[in-house]
């Protein structure tokens, strides 16, 4: 915890807080590698937590994931955000009753130069082979030492359980260096095998590998869909109208022009029509302007007096 016996008293705000260079190896290499500072800060600051406040004193604690797909702690945040964009469209494939009973996955290995133009092409040209005919998934998982690893999951309306040959099929498609493994499952497996299989990935320890990976496919759209479409149905698990005591102050266009006292009548008459404004405090409906140093995940909780406070940035 990054704290001091002469910290400041928590009362007196200091100007914005300017943080030092990077500690952690994944965020120092990646500085290095592209100078793209305010990136590598969010990447330092990944896992660590600090706690904001309003002028009423009230405390909010907001914890930082930079959301790197080679963040070895947020690579599975990533994988489950992407599950719910498609599980609308992969229930109804579940329980369509025009499709093939079975869904063909595949996994590619192949040696590869760790380069854009090269990653792309070869994730280009896995997508042109299942085409709009056979409707699937592909994702370029990314690099295992010197190998890239992609995986294809496909609708495959060629494909029977038993045709051994059509199966082998799959690996005459990709350079004879090429590893390729063919799967066949059910399709009412299809969201099982696109959340566990298809994106499934651990980065690499070295984090110096994750950096060069980061910076490798920055902005690259790693996995495509092809012939399919997420479905446009609301997720279930979708935000719904709030109505417990906490989210009454939301709806910031409302109290804006309220004062403190108010706010607090109309504590039990407010309901608001979404998430509630995470800068709003949810207590007084005050915004927070300021914020506290950072805290590491797995230090003690501070003390009052080990708090340092700045004008709210971010």
């Amino acid at each position: 915890m990054s704290t001091t016996t002469f910290a400041l008293p928590s009362d007196e705000v200091l100007d914005i807080h300017i943080p030092g260079p990077p500690r952690s190896r994944f965020a120092k290499h990646y500085l290095e590698l592209t100078g793209d500072e305010k990136r590598a800060e969010r990447l330092d600051q990944c896992g660590k937590y600090q706690d904001i406040r309003c002028q009423h004193g009230h405390k909010k604690r907001k914890y930082h994931h930079c959301m790197d797909p080679f963040c070895r702690s947020c690579t599975i945040r990533l994988a489950h955000d992407t599950y719910k964009r498609w599980k609308g469209t992969l229930e109804f494939l579940e329980s369509a009753k025009d499709l093939p009973p079975t869904v063909t996955f595949i996994e590619i290995t192949l040696p590869l130069a760790r380069d854009r133009a090269a990653a792309e092409e070869f994730l280009s040209s896995a997508c042109d082979m299942i085409g709009g005919e056979e409707p699937g998934w592909v994702f370029l998982a990314g690099y295992n030492g010197a190998n890239a690893l992609l995986r294809m999951l496909v609708i495959d309306e060629k494909q029977d359980q038993c045709d051994a040959h059509h199966l082998q099929s799959w690996a005459g498609m990709f350079p004879v260096q090429a590893i390729v493994k063919v799967s066949i499952q059910p399709i009412h497996m299809i969201s099982k095998v696109f959340r566990e299989k298809l994106l499934a990935f651990t980065p690499s320890d070295d984090p110096i590998d994750r950096a060069e990976q980061s910076a490798l496919f920055a902005g690259m759209r790693r996995l495509r869909a092809c012939g399919i479409r997420q479905s446009a149905e609301e997720p279930e698990d979708a935000p719904t109208p709030y109505t417990c005591e906490e989210d009454l102050f939301a709806e910031t266009d409302v109290l804006a022009n309220k004062s403190f006292a108010e706010k607090q009548v109309l504590a039990d008459t407010i309901i608001s029509n979404g998430p509630p404004d995470p800068n709003i405090c949810t207590h007084c409906g005050e915004p927070y302007t300021e914020q506290s140093q950072f805290f590491d995940a797995d230090a003690p909780e501070p003390k009052e007096k080990d708090y340092r406070w700045y004008a709210k940035t971010h």
